[in-house]
C-alpha cells in the first residue's frame, strides 16, 4: 500500500534543475528521472536492500558472483550483463552483485556523488565488495567459492537454480529466461505488477513527497532521490532532511553525504539538520568518518596545500566523533598547522571544552606557534631555486653527517671485550665509555640482522655508558646522535627526541649565534617572514650537518610517538607534533634533504589523517629530487589511496618539464602512464588505456635516449606496455587481432617479460589465451598456428613454451565448443579445485574437432623443438582426447592415429593396427589414468 501511495503522490512531482550549493535558484524547472537503461542490470546497493526489496515486491532474488581475469567472468560482463534481452529478463528479480576486485579507486565524489563501478555498473566498487562474503555466506556455501556463479533464489528461500563452471554462457541465458517467464505467468496468474516504473518527477518543495520516497528501497529510488538533492534549495533539503529522519535507513548515507557536500555554502539550519538526522538514524559514526573524509581527502585541487574548503567540515567531525581518540588527534593537526583558522579552534572547543582548547592554544603558542608549510616550502624554494644552491655552495643534495657504518659483528665482539677490560681496570674516561657504548649498540644491529638474541641487553648497556659518557663531556654533538640512535632501537621515542634536542643546541651555528652563508642569504630574501618560527629555526641549524641530524631524530621519535600520545594530554599532543613537523620540515628544506627526509616531512602528516598535505610534500619533494625512488613510490601511492591515480601522469609530467633533461624524470613519467593505463583497464575503458600505454612507450623511449643506461629497465616496461596494451585490445570488440600483434610487440622487445605479471595480476600466457578465445560474435580471427610460429620468431629460445600456451588454449576452446552443444550427456569431469564431478557435458563436435586438430598440431611441434615431460605430456593429452572423442562417436579408424601418437609421445606400448577396438578402447583408458582429467592445464587465471 505505501509503494501505491508513493507512486500516486510521485505523479504529481517536478524536480530541481541545477541549483547551486551557495545561491538561491530561481523556482525549479521539471526535470525527468534518469531513464531506464536497457543495458543496466538494476543491482541494488546492500543485502538488507535487497531482501527488503524481495519481501515487499514478492520477487525473488537474483545472485550474482562474478570476478577479474577470468575468462567466462569477463565475457559475462561484457556480453550477457550489456544484452539488453539478458537485461529484460533479469527485471523480474531483484538483483544482487559481488565481485572481490576494486575498479575504480573510490566510490563517491568531491560533490559526495557516488561513482559506479564501471565495471557492473549501479552499485559502487565498496559495494559489491561488500557484498562478496555475505552472499557467499547466506546462499552459496553449498559448493565451493567459485566464480562466475549466479543463483535464483526463491521467495521460500530455495533456490531454483545454482549455476557455476558453464562451457556455454547461453545456457545461462536460458536460465535465466525461463525463470523470468515463469515469474511473470506466475503474478499474472497472482494479479501482482510486474516491475514497477519509478515515477518521472519530484516535487522536492513537497514535504509528503520526502517522506513517500524515503521509504523506498531500491537503488534506483535511492538515485532519484539523491540527484534532487544535489539541486535542492535550502527549505527542500531541509524538509529531505526531517523525512530522512522519519523514514529512512542505514541506505540513507549516501543521501547525507551529498547533503553535507554542500554544507561548505549553507546556512547553518542544514548543517544542524544533518547531524539531528544522523542522530535519529543511529548514523552518526558514518556521518562524522563522512566529515573525517572531506577534512583529510585530496579535495578539488590535489597537491595543493590550501585546504579549500576542508575545514568546514571540522565543526561536523568534532560533534559527532569528538570524543575519539583519532578525531582529536587529526583536530589537533589542523590546529597545529595553522591552515584551517578558526574553524580549528572552534573544533577543538567542541571535542576537548574551552579550558583544555586554551590550555592547547596557551601550549602551541610557547611551541611557536602552528608549524607553516607554507614557510617551510618557501625556505626550501629558495634554497633549492637555481640561484640558491651557488649561495649555498655546490650541488644539491649536500653531503651530511653519517654515522651508520659499522664492522662485522664477529670484530665488534672482539672490540667489545677488549674495551670491558680496559673499564674493568678503572678507565672511566668519557671516550673510553662512548666507544663502548658505540660497539654495543652496532654489536646490538648485528645481532637484530641475524635474527640473534641479545639485542636488547646490548642496547641498555650502552645507554648506560652514553649517559655515563655525556654527563662529563656534554657537548660531544657525535655522542648525543649515536644516543638517540640507541634510544630509537630501545623504542625510548621521548629520550631519542631529547637527544635530538641537545644535538640542536650546541650546533655550532647556533652556539656562536653566527650568521652562515645560508643564513645570511635567507635573511635577505622578502619570501620567509622575519618573526616565524620555520624562519628562526632555518637560521639556526640550515648549513649545520649536525644540527640537521639532530632535527632528523627529533622529528623522527615525534613521528613514532603520535600514536602513544593520541588521546592523552591534548596540549602535549599538539606541541610534540609541531615540533616533529617543524623539524622534518627544516631537515627538507635544508640542502641536506635526502628524499628520505621529504617521505619523512610528508609521513607525519599523512599518520595523522592529513592527506592533502601529505600529497603535496611528496610533489614538492619529487620536484627537487626526481629520481628518488622511495619518494616517487610514495607519491604514486598517495594518489592510489586518495582515489586520484588519474592523476600520476599529470604529476609526472610537471616534474619532466622541471628537469627536461633527467633521465628519471622521463622514466616516472613513463611509468606514471603506465599506472593509468591499468586504471583505465580496470574502469572498462579499453581504447583510453591503448592511448596511456603508447604514451608510456614513447616516454620510456625518451629515457633511454636521455641516458642509455635506461635501456634494460625502460625496455622492460614498454614490453609491459605492449602486453598490456593488448590486454586492452581484447576488451573491445573486434580487436583480438590486433592484440595478437601487441603480444608481438611486446615479447620481440623482451622476451623476459612473458612471466612478468602487471598490476591487474595478468600474464603474457593469459593473453595468449583472449586472443584464441571464442566470443559471442564468433571464433577468433588468429590463426594459431601462425602465431606459434610468429612467436617462434620473435623469441625462439622459447618457442616450445609459447607452442605449449597455445596448444593448451587451443585445448580449451575444443572443450568449450563442445560445451556449446545442445546434445549432452551425463559425463565424468572434475570442477576448479581438480575435484571428482559429474555433469551434463556437450557430445564432440565438428567445431571441436577443428579445434583439436590445431591443438595436437601446435604441440607437436612444441615436442619437436624441445622434449621433455611438459611438451610430452601436451602432445599426448591433446592426441588422447582427439582419440577418445572419435570412440564415443564409433570412429575407430581415425581414433588409432590419435592414440598411437599420444602413446609414443609417452613411451606407451601400442597395439598392433589389427588390434580391437576392445584393445584401443583399453589403451585409452591407460592414456587417461595416466594423463589425468582430460582438460587444459590448471594453473591461476583460468
Amino acid at each position: 500500500m505505501r509503494r501505491l501511495l508513493s507512486l500516486a503522490l510521485a505523479s504529481l512531482l517536478t524536480a530541481c534543475a541545477a541549483a547551486v550549493a551557495v545561491q538561491e535558484a530561481p523556482a525549479p524547472t521539471a526535470a525527468p528521472v534518469i531513464a531506464d537503461d536497457p543495458r543496466q542490470i538494476h543491482w541494488e546497493r546492500s543485502f538488507e536492500d535487497a531482501l527488503a526489496l524481495a519481501r515487499t515486491t514478492d520477487r525473488p532474488l537474483l545472485v550474482a558472483v562474478n570476478m577479474d581475469g577470468e575468462s567466462a567472468g569477463e565475457r559475462i560482463v561484457r556480453e550477457e550483463y550489456k544484452d539488453p534481452a539478458f537485461v529484460a529478463s533479469t527485471r523480474a528479480f531483484v538483483c544482487v552483485v559481488a565481485s572481490f576486485f576494486r575498479h575504480t579507486p573510490r566510490d563517491h565524489d568531491d560533490d559526495g556523488r557516488r561513482i559506479a563501478c564501471p565495471r557492473l555498473g549501479a552499485v559502487t566498487c565498496g559495494e559489491h565488495m561488500a557484498l562478496e562474503p555475505l552472499l557467499y555466506d547466506k546462499f552459496l556455501s553449498d559448493a565451493d567459492r567459485v566464480a562466475p556463479r549466479h543463483a535464483l533464489v526463491l521467495q521460500d528461500g530455495k533456490k531454483a537454480f545454482d549455476e557455476f563452471l558453464l562451457f556455454d554462457l547461453r545456457d545461462l541465458d536460458r536460465l535465466v529466461a525461463n525463470a523470468a517467464q515463469h515469474e511473470v505467468e506466475r503474478r499474472a496468474r497472482a494479479g501482482l505488477a510486474l516491475e514497477e516504473r519509478l515515477p518521472a518527477r519530484l516535487d522536492v518543495a513537497d514535504a509528503e513527497n520526502w517522506r513517500a520516497w524515503e521509504g523506498e528501497r531500491s537503488h534506483r529510488a535511492r538515485a532519484v532521490l539523491e540527484d534532487a538533492l544535489a539541486g535542492a534549495r535550502e527549505e527542500s533539503t531541509l524538509l529531505a532532511l526531517d523525512a530522512l529522519a522519519a523514514a529512512g535507513d542505514a541506505g540513507s548515507m549516501d543521501a547525507l553525504r551529498v547533503v553535507l557536500a554542500r554544507t561548505s555554502g549553507r546556512a547553518e539550519p542544514v548543517r544542524s539538520k544533518a547531524v539531528a538526522t544522523a542522530r535519529a538514524l543511529k548514523l552518526e559514526a558514518g556521518v562524522g568518518n563522512l566529515a573525517r573524509d572531506g577534512v583529510r581527502g585530496l579535495g578539488r585541487t590535489p597537491g595543493e596545500l590550501a585546504p579549500n574548503g576542508a575545514e568546514t567540515h571540522l565543526a561536523l567531525l568534532a560533534e559527532l566523533d569528538g570524543v575519539s581518540a583519532a578525531t582529536r588527534t587529526l583536530l589537533l593537526a589542523c590546529a597545529g598547522t595553522g591552515a584551517y583558522g578558526g574553524a580549528a579552534a572552534q573544533a577543538l572547543v567542541a571535542a576537548l571544552g574551552a579550558r583544555d582548547e586554551t590550555w592547547v592554544r596557551a601550549e602551541l603558542v610557547g611551541a611557536g606557534g602552528p608549524c607553516s608549510l607554507d614557510e617551510v616550502l618557501a625556505i626550501a624554494r629558495l634554497v633549492w631555486s637555481p640561484g640558491g644552491p651557488q649561495r649555498i655552495a655546490g650541488p644539491l643534495p649536500r653531503a651530511g653527517y653519517a654515522s651508520d657504518a659499522m664492522p662485522e659483528a664477529a670484530e665488534l665482539e672482539k672490540t667489545l671485550a677488549q674495551l670491558e677490560q680496559e673499564l674493568q681496570k678503572g678507565g672511566e674516561a668519557p671516550e673510553l665509555l662512548a666507544r663502548y657504548a658505540k660497539a654495543a649498540l652496532d654489536l646490538g644491529r648485528r645481532r637484530i640482522e641475524a635474527n640473534q638474541q641479545g639485542a636488547q641487553f646490548l642496547f641498555e648497556d650502552a645507554e648506560r655508558q652514553f649517559e655515563l659518557a655525556l654527563k662529563a663531556e656534554p657537548r660531544s654533538m657525535p655522542w648525543w646522535i649515536e644516543r638517540a640512535r640507541n634510544a630509537y632501537f630501545l623504542g625510548r621515542f621521548e629520550l631519542q627526541a631529547r637527544c635530538g634536542r641537545e644535538v640542536v643546541a650546541i650546533a655550532p651555528s647556533f652556539r656562536d649565534a653566527l650568521p652562515t652563508e645560508a643564513a645570511a642569504w635567507l635573511s635577505e630574501t622578502g619570501s620567509v617572514r622575519a618573526e616565524s618560527a620555520e624562519r628562526k629555526l632555518a637560521l639556526a641549524t640550515l648549513d649545520d650537518a649536525w644540527a640537521i641530524e639532530g632535527l632528523r631524530w627529533v622529528g623522527d621519535a615525534d613521528a613514532r610517538l603520535i600514536a602513544e600520545r593520541s588521546g592523552k594530554d591534548p596540549a602535549a599532543e599538539i606541541a610534540g607534533f609541531v615540533e616533529g613537523a617543524r623539524a622534518l620540515g627544516v631537515v627538507a628544506a635544508s640542502p641536506f634533504a635526502t628524499g628520505k627526509d621529504w617521505t619523512s616531512f610528508a609521513s607525519i602528516f599523512g599518520a595523522v589523517g592529513l592527506w592533502r598535505e601529505e600529497l603535496a610534500l611528496l610533489k614538492e619533494g619529487a620536484l627537487r629530487l626526481p629520481a628518488d625512488q622511495e619518494l616517487r613510490q610514495r607519491l604514486n601511492a598517495a594518489l592510489w589511496n586518495g582515489g586520484r591515480i588519474d592523476l600520476a601522469p599529470e604529476f609526472a609530467q610537471e616534474i619532466a618539464r622541471a628537469h627536461p633533461r633527467s633521465a628519471d624524470a622521463a622514466w616516472f613519467a613513463g611509468y606514471a602512464w603506465l599506472l593509468a593505463a591499468e586504471d583505465a583497464r580496470r574502469s572498462e575503458r579499453g581504447g583510453g588505456a591503448v592511448e596511456a600505454y603508447a604514451t608510456a612507450r614513447e616516454r620510456f623511449a625518451r629515457s633511454i635516449e636521455l641516458n642509455p643506461a635506461y635501456a634494460e629497465s625502460a625496455k622492460h616496461y614498454v614490453a609491459m606496455a605492449w602486453l598490456g596494451s593488448g590486454f586492452a585490445r581484447v576488451m573491445e570488440e573486434g580487436q583480438q587481432l590486433e592484440a595478437a600483434r601487441d603480444l608481438l610487440e611486446g615479447i620481440e622487445t623482451n622476451p623476459a617479460v612473458a612471466s612478468a605479471r602487471d598490476g591487474l595480476d595478468r600474464e603474457a600466457i593469459d593473453l595468449v589465451d583472449a586472443v584464441l578465445e571464442w566470443r559471442a560474435s564468433g571464433p577468433s580471427p588468429v590463426d594459431a598456428v601462425q602465431l606459434s610460429a610468429d612467436l617462434d620468431y620473435v623469441d625462439f629460445a622459447h618457442g616450445a613454451d609459447w607452442a605449449l600456451a597455445i596448444s593448451d588454449a587451443m585445448l580449451r576452446e575444443a572443450l568449450r565448443a563442445d560445451g556449446r552443444n545442445p546434445k549432452r550427456a551425463m559425463k565424468d569431469t572434475v570442477d576448479a579445485a581438480m575435484k571428482p564431478i559429474r555433469l551434463e557435458l556437450g557430445l564432440p563436435t565438428e567445431e571441436g574437432d577443428r579445434y583439436l586438430g590445431r591443438a595436437v598440431s601446435v604441440a607437436m611441434h612444441a615436442l619437436s623443438l624441445r622434449d621433455d615431460e611438459s611438451t610430452r605430456w601436451m602432445a599426448a593429452q591433446c592426441s588422447s582426447i582427439a582419440g577418445e572423442r572419435r570412440l564415443e562417436r564409433g570412429d575407430v579408424t581415425r581414433a588409432v592415429p590419435e592414440l598411437e601418437r599420444a602413446a609414443n609421445a609417452l613411451g606407451m606400448a601400442v597395439p598392433p593396427k589389427s588390434a580391437s577396438s576392445a584393445e584401443w578402447e583399453a589403451l585409452a583408458k591407460q592414456l587417461r589414468e595416466k594423463l589425468g582429467p582430460a582438460r587444459p592445464r590448471n594453473r591461476p587465471g583460468r
